[in-house]
């Protein structure tokens, strides 16, 4: 382990040294169980794409969201939504078919395809929280998206996250 943070440590930037040494300290530890989804929405939110393409999503299993009614130019954050100055996870249950990707190759991708934001990441207060879930929930681009029976469910979770965003 001292090995790895050393490397770790000569090789990045302070910020993603911490992240680095985050995720592989979630790695060896069993009772971390959702480390890895809470790990990919950080680098969503720390990297932004280099270019118009946004980075692609963590490769950590699939998601019961409505992919083929969800263009990557309405919905660049997947499994995440922005609205205002609030960040909103969609879905969190990952089933896996196969490997998940390291975690550590997902801060690789990023690095290489990415930018590592220079700007403060707003911080919203609970009322603006509500105010931006709501709004994201009566956008064109929430209502162009064929939610069939996940619709109350994804609302709840992000109204839910909204209540408990500290006053």
């Amino acid at each position: 382990m001292i090995r790895r943070l050393f490397t770790v440590v000569a090789g990045c930037s302070f910020l993603l040294c911490i992240l680095q040494v985050w995720m592989a300290s979630i790695r060896n530890s069993a009772g971390e169980a959702d480390g890895y989804e809470r790990f990919g929405y950080v680098c969503r939110i720390l990297f932004l794409p280099q270019g118009s393409e946004p980075l692609r999503e963590p490769g950590f299993g699939g998601l019961p969201l409505p992919y083929d009614s969800m263009p990557e130019k309405d919905w660049p954050l997947l499994p995440l939504a922005s609205s205002g100055s609030s960040y909103f996870i969609l879905s969190d249950r990952y089933s896996l078919g196969g490997i998940r990707e390291d975690p550590l190759h997902y801060i690789d991708y990023c690095e290489q395809n990415g930018t590592f934001r220079t700007t403060t990441v707003p911080v919203p207060t609970k009322a603006q929280a509500l105010a931006d879930a709501a709004a994201l929930h009566s956008s064109p681009v929430w209502k162009a998206v064929n939610w069939r029976h996940t619709d109350d469910a994804v609302w709840e979770a992000v109204q839910r996250q909204a209540e408990l965003t500290p006053p």
